[in-house]
């Protein structure tokens, strides 16, 4: 989370409303939450949260209004709030709407390829780029720059389908599925098999191969999925009480 210092910084550049004070806590505490700093079910203490980012209760108040409409704070009774679990069945979901909307930008995106080398030549180049920047991410081993190295070249080859209404709509999906992600990647050891995929991805777009390249696509998406159903599962499993249990 963002540090008292970082939020006298933000003060000192004259942006200090406060409605920019709210929207900035709301940045950074979603942000941790994403990213798995404030684990799911932890108890958030707004007066702790004002410390932290060295802004009065109000702010606070505001952000944790909006995370609340987002789904990533939920209420605990006596006006107490905590971070959102992870919903399995809500992951599920979206991932049947990614699968949906990716199918359609590869196929565009490679039929582009097939239709003109240049193209094709500069998808390999820059795809070729993120792919070594993701290895990066694996070899140095950051979950949070793994996942977010992943999103860049899915949401790389939505961009090139040069329908723009892709990319926005696949947007509104991501948080969730990010912190799904990181949370995943944190307890799983992922390797560098995406990457792989991801390469034989790249290179049947890039041949204008489209039944191959959605054949991969949604290959790897669906083993992407039960990897995180599984773990999900796992992680709910160890957070349920044996109420079988006695002391």
């Amino acid at each position: 989370m963002a540090s008292k210092g970082e939020a006298e910084t933000f003060v000192a550049r004259g942006d200090d409303s406060a409605s920019n004070r709210s929207e900035w806590a709301y940045l950074a505490i979603k942000e941790s939450i994403v990213g798995g700093d404030l684990a799911p079910g932890m108890h958030l203490v707004q007066e702790d949260l004002a410390v932290k980012l060295g802004v009065s209760r109000q702010p606070i108040q505001q952000a944790m209004m909006l995370l609340k409409n987002d789904g990533l704070v939920v209420g605990t009774g006596s006006r107490g709030l905590k971070v959102a679990p992870l919903d399995a069945t809500d992951t599920a979901w979206r991932y049947q709407i990614r699968a949906a909307l990716e199918q359609v930008a590869l196929q565009a995106v490679a039929r582009r390829a097939a239709a003109s080398s240049r193209f094709a030549d500069k998808l390999r180049r820059n795809g070729e780029a993120l792919l070594e920047h993701g290895l990066k991410m694996v070899e140095a081993r950051s979950p949070r720059g793994a996942v977010d190295a992943d999103m860049a070249f899915h949401q790389f080859l939505c961009r090139e389908s040069g329908n723009p209404l892709i990319d926005r709509t696949t947007e509104a999906h991501w948080v969730y599925l990010r912190r799904t992600m990181i949370a995943v990647v944190r307890v799983e050891n992922i390797g560098t098999s995406i990457w792989t995929e991801h390469q034989e991805i790249l290179r049947a777009i890039c041949a204008g191969r489209i039944e191959e390249a959605v054949a991969l696509a949604m290959a790897h998406l669906y083993r992407s999925e039960g990897l995180v159903a599984r773990s999900l599962a796992a992680m709910t499993a160890e957070s349920t009480p044996d109420l079988g249990a006695t002391g």
